[in-house]
């Protein structure tokens, strides 16, 4: 599989499979991010693969906010903007064994996650700053705090072959983005080209890791640069996710091309 991605004309591709290099005609594109399973290329979709949701490709707006709590989740439901739906995929939110249902609903400004408990209610995310002519789509769930429930990877291109990653998490009937200590949406981005990349691994412990590299300017006299990358890793703590230190190193063409853009717990771009 390619680790180059976002190369420019006549330039070339490193295939992680076997070494070799690979001729690619692709634009140019700006840089992503590593992970640990298997390489992967990124590009964005021309079209919206909307499928039918949980109950219609065309969803209509609900008024759940004076409803009374019936559910067994003590939810009460969602309140989902009228829009297209994406094909839902199973997460467990609540983190009660049972699978939950998430999709996606386009509408007029942007796009929102919609969650459907099991037990009955949910709730919903406008993703914020996410224009409506954007490709999303939720990855599926993944338990990055090791505590038994899931969040919500959800993916969106913001290059050709770059994407960004952000998750968003169910608690105490509400659903939001993971952020910054700044406040600013948890988005991470990956993808890689001939001459720099970043990724993001989730070992499943309540941690991220963020790696990087990029060549160093005239070392590639023989045909293989040397990179100079780094490893930066980041702490979850009360839904905030804070960089740490890091560390910095220089890595062959054969490290570079082992790094997999990402990695979260078997779910692969």
């Amino acid at each position: 599989m390619l680790l180059g991605a976002c190369n420019g004309a006549g330039e070339t591709a490193v295939d992680r499979s076997t070494g070799s290099s690979v001729a690619s005609s692709a634009a140019p594109s700006s840089s992503v991010s590593p992970s640990t399973v298997s390489p992967s290329t990124v590009q964005a979709s021309p079209t919206l693969p909307f499928a039918t949701p949980p109950t219609s490709a065309v969803v209509t707006s609900t008024s759940a906010a004076s409803a009374p709590i019936t559910s067994a989740s003590g939810c009460r439901d969602p309140r989902v903007p009228s829009g297209e739906a994406s094909e839902p995929v199973s997460a467990d939110l609540d983190g009660d064994g049972a699978p939950d249902t998430v999709y996606l609903v386009q509408h007029d400004e942007g796009w929102f996650v919609v969650a459907e408990l099991a037990a009955g209610g949910g709730a919903q995310v406008d993703l914020v700053g996410v224009e409506r002519r954007s490709f999303v789509r939720v990855l599926g769930g993944a338990d990055i705090m090791g505590n038994g429930s899931e969040d919500v990877v959800v993916v969106t291109s913001v290059g050709a072959y770059t994407e960004q990653v952000g998750f968003v998490r169910l608690a105490d009937c509400d659903l939001f983005e993971l952020a910054f200590d700044d406040s600013s949406p948890a988005r991470f981005l990956t993808g890689a080209s001939v001459s720099n990349g970043e990724a993001l691994y989730c070992p499943g412990d309540g941690t991220l890791e963020r790696y990087f590299f990029s060549a160093i300017p005239g070392s590639d006299n023989d045909g293989e640069p040397e990179f100079e990358g780094g490893f930066e890793p980041f702490v979850i703590e009360d839904n905030v996710i804070t960089g740490m230190p890091g560390d910095g190193a220089s890595l062959s063409l054969d490290a570079v091309a082992s790094i997999q853009l990402f990695d979260c717990l078997g779910l692969e771009l």
